[in-house]
């Protein structure tokens, strides 16, 4: 029995990064700029992980139950299920259930409408309706329908929710980390070139370290060129423009402070 589960660092560290998708997530955004006050948007995310962490506690706590329980579970998305049949009695499993029902309807209602809007309005209405208010509304239905088509296509791929954050997370989080996180502070806010070309080879590196990993492998099992997974690849593919930014703006401060003595 090994601690990491026979995995190795790198993977396990890929996890953690995820994890702070948090801090880029744009459903995370919405919410905390439709805070009437910084003060409000502060404590609503600290509240809310706490929260988070209670309920993974309760989940992983739960799955580990589960499996030494149901060592022949076929699935383990049938972990819950399988636990309120054996120790449920008939009103409270009625209970269980709907809330099981209630915590998934209500995270997609949640998702997919604020996706709708993010493809909508902050980016089909700005690029072919911006200043055309009235067409707020056809474009977020567009978005609504860009959104089922996407999450269809992606629960068609593979049906493993782990594996489905995994590429998501390798892919999109590495794009997106470094630019959106450096821009909430001043000092560091890098310019909108090296923001959009450090997006643009963050993402570029990640997809193609992962669509490499699946070809040689498959989605399950990817087999990454010397190891490395694409997560790693895309963050240093996307710190690269912000580094060279770095530089230039200190070497024209430099310069300025030459002239100026």
């Amino acid at each position: 029995m090994k601690p990491t589960g026979g995995l190795s660092p790198w993977y396990i560290a890929v996890w953690y990064i995820i994890a702070l998708s948090t801090l880029v997530d744009p459903n995370v955004n919405t919410r905390v700029f439709a805070a009437k006050k910084p003060q409000v948007a502060k404590w609503g995310l600290i509240i809310s992980v706490g929260c988070w962490l209670v309920f993974d506690l309760m989940t992983n706590l739960a799955g580990l139950y589960a499996r030494a329980a149901f060592a022949s579970l076929p699935e383990s998305r049938f972990a819950y299920p399988a636990l309120a049949e054996r120790v449920l009695p008939m009103g409270l499993k009625g209970v269980f259930y709907t809330g099981l029902l209630a915590s998934e309807l209500s995270a997609v209602d949640a998702f997919t409408f604020t996706s709708a809007t993010i493809v909508g309005h902050d980016i089909l209405w700005r690029l072919f309706g911006y200043g055309d208010v009235t067409k707020i509304t056809r474009f977020t239905r567009y978005g609504l329908l860009i959104t089922a088509i996407v999450t269809f296509v992606i629960i068609q791929i593979t049906p493993k929710i782990y594996l489905i954050w995994y590429a998501l997370g390798s892919i999109m989080v590495p794009a997106i980390l470094f630019p959106l996180t450096l821009s909430y502070f001043p000092k560091w806010r890098p310019s909108p070139k090296a923001a959009f070309w450090s997006t643009v080879l963050g993402l570029s590196g990640s997809l193609t370290a992962y669509l490499l990993g699946v070809t040689r492998g498959d989605a399950v099992s990817p087999q990454y060129l010397w190891g490395m997974e694409p997560m790693y690849a895309g963050l240093v593919f996307s710190i690269v423009p912000l580094l060279i930014d770095r530089m230039n703006r200190r070497r024209k401060g430099l310069k300025s402070a030459v002239k100026s003595f």
